[in-house]
């Protein structure tokens, strides 16, 4: 099968400390 590799634009790689922020916040706002 053909590959396709992605890699993040620097706008996307700008994005990673939200993401990384919005996780830790799930993991400490999880129901149960």
């Amino acid at each position: 099968p053909p590959k396709v590799e992605y890699s993040l634009s620097e706008r996307g790689r700008s994005l990673l400390p939200l993401f990384n922020m919005m996780c830790e916040w799930g993991e400490k706002n999880r129901l149960g």
